[in-house]
């Protein structure tokens, strides 16, 4: 019922997942697998990450297998937006994260420490 149809997720969405149906005039978007999560499995973008950029778990699994902040709290200008799914970043300054600062973030380049079993 909040959907109006802008289609400004389709832009946002790497992932292309995101539709504009016409019929409803409304976008179909990611439910997060419910299908899948609700019998205990990941959601499919996940469990088919060949690098594992795509994690599922909650915040205590995270912390005990990877190494990386988790952010949920993003600003857009004046507009505080929390999400339900998390982004992996090496430092994070107290608050959210301001999308349209313009500053240089400190990206994980390795959040899942992949390379560290190479050596």
């Amino acid at each position: 019922p909040r959907c109006i149809g802008c289609s400004n997720c389709v832009l946002a969405c790497p992932f292309g997942v995101p539709k504009y149906v016409a019929d409803f005039d409304q976008m179909m978007k990611c439910d997060m697998c419910t299908d899948r999560t609700s019998e205990g499995y990941a959601p499919m973008c996940a469990s088919v990450c060949p690098s594992e950029a795509l994690w599922y778990g909650t915040s205590e699994e995270f912390h005990a297998h990877r190494r990386g902040s988790l952010v949920d709290g993003w600003l857009f200008g004046r507009q505080a937006v929390t999400t339900k799914v998390f982004a992996v970043v090496d430092d994070v300054a107290a608050g959210p994260i301001d999308v349209l600062s313009g500053e240089e973030r400190g990206w994980l380049d390795d959040p899942f420490a992949l390379e560290d079993g190479a050596r």
